[in-house]
């Protein structure tokens, strides 16, 4: 890298009389050097502004003005949502109808850009602050925005309310807003992202609720659209996507094939997705028997995994340490950790995944015999959900744990198969489930999360996927 532009030779470089070699040779190391480029910024500021500017130097001179001006705009919006996040959503909306300032697409963006990252942690205060976002953008002032983009907009806010009502296993919700965000992109701009986005949301939903094939269907219209926005990362992210609901439906040679396939086609430095392809490798092979190569997959993750990802992927971690343990038969140590990682869902309100952990419990515990402890996690687990799917499953488990000649290879050891039970190998009874926000009382989930004795050590450590 060449030596930092002094401010002298700055000057002179982007001065009407400046030299046009020595002039060329600065721009072409401002282009590439972010210190100089702040110096630049200084000295063509206003406060110092240059009347003789070249035609160069003018160009600089916009373009800082332009980046000062965005960047003001993102704080001065940052700073009235840190005072709107402390109402109630009602009260959000109704400042946001009654306040000009608020009715910018620089406010949108804000708030669904904070609504989506607290999607994962938090489904149902990101639900609450992507309806703030909607409202936003139905007001948005219709002589600087057109009613396409306005709908492109609202159909982007309802896109993350049916993120979050999906992850808190509120599936007809979920449906609903898919529904509607679709209607808003029909009468939008075409915007191929936001279409793979909503396709994408569609196929978890479908892959929840156990239909697989429907699922896979959405991913390859996904694929497509991803495709046409030659957008790298969703083209990938896509991919990882695939490789996760073949995870969920139990095809897990070919989940793994598509993982690996992702972690080919990864930019350097896109960490998330990494992560997220790398642990559906490491469940992939723990559920083909290749513990060893199961264990170098998830030590290989490690680095990304101590990133603050937050509370689901750190529950995500230790699920995946669990299952490292029970596949090198370490059982007890297995039960344990599960446990703990089930009563942080509970306590996350997050009771889709409990549910779906506590199955994955009860087949390890099933696996090696120890059926009594089985079927009382059934009935610990019966107060988590009062939906006819869960009901249902849980009835099955039962009977399971109470005809022990059908239990198949209990005490097989370390790695004997036996997979985990995955949502879209459950057959669902009679329609979606209910909404997941109204699932548990408090008491049957301390009751779970008591009956472990790993509760009594430390927390859960570690970042999710």
């Amino acid at each position: 890298m060449a030596p930092h532009l002094s401010r002298k030779r700055l000057a002179r470089a982007l001065s009407e009389d400046g030299d046009p070699a020595e002039a060329d040779a600065a721009v072409a190391h401002l282009l590439a050097c972010r210190p100089c480029q702040d110096l630049a910024a200084e000295e063509l500021g206003a406060g110092s502004a240059r009347p003789r500017l070249s035609q160069k130097g003018n160009a600089f001179r916009t373009l800082f003005k332009s980046e000062e001006c965005r960047a003001l705009d993102q704080l001065r919006c940052e700073g009235w949502w840190a005072e709107l996040a402390g109402l109630a959503p009602e009260e959000q909306r109704e400042r946001v109808r009654s306040v000009l300032a608020l009715q910018s697409k620089k406010m949108f963006e804000v708030v669904i850009a904070e609504a989506s990252r607290l999607a994962a942690d938090d489904p149902y205060v990101g639900e609450e602050m992507a309806l703030t976002a909607r409202v936003i953008a139905a007001l948005l002032p219709r002589n600087r925005h057109s009613e396409k983009a306005r709908n492109d907009l609202q159909g982007e806010a309802l896109i993350v309310v049916a993120k979050c009502r999906r992850l808190g296993a509120d599936w007809p919700g979920s449906k609903a807003a898919l529904q509607e965000a679709w209607s808003h992109l029909g009468r939008g701009t075409g915007d191929p992202k936001q279409e793979c986005r909503l396709l994408s949301i569609a196929a978890s939903l479908a892959s929840d609720t156990g239909n697989l094939e429907s699922a896979l269907g959405l991913l390859a219209r996904a694929e497509e659209r991803a495709r046409a926005t030659r957008d790298a990362g969703l083209v990938v992210g896509v991919a990882v996507k695939v490789a996760n609901t073949l995870l969920a439906g139990c095809r897990f040679e070919e989940a793994l094939g598509r993982a690996e396939e992702a972690l080919q086609l990864l930019s350097p430095g896109d960490s998330r997705l990494e992560m997220l392809a790398r642990s559906i490798a490491t469940e992939c092979l723990i559920e083909l028997g290749r513990p060893t190569r199961a264990l170098r997959s998830f030590l290989a993750t490690r680095a990304l995994y101590d990133a603050p990802w937050g509370r689901p992927t750190r529950l995500k971690v230790d699920y995946l340490k669990a299952r490292l343990l029970d596949a090198f038969g370490h059982v007890r140590e297995s039960e344990k950790a599960l446990r703990v990682v089930i009563a942080g869902h509970i306590a996350e309100g997050t009771y889709k995944d409990a549910f779906l952990y506590t199955l994955t419990l009860f087949d390890s515990l099933c696996r090696r015999g120890a059926l009594g402890k089985a079927a009382e996690l059934c009935e610990e687990a019966a107060g988590l959900t009062d939906t006819p799917f869960c009901h249902s499953q849980m009835g099955k488990g039962l009977g399971r744990a109470a005809r022990p000649g059908e239990v198949a290879g209990a005490d097989r050891g370390p790695a004997a198969g036996g997979a985990a039970l995955h949502p879209p190998a459950l057959e669902r009874p009679g329609g979606p489930p209910a909404a997941g926000r109204r699932l548990a009382g408090p008491g049957r989930a301390r009751s779970l999360a008591a009956g472990s004795p790993a509760r009594r050590g430390p927390g859960a450590a570690g970042p999710a996927v």
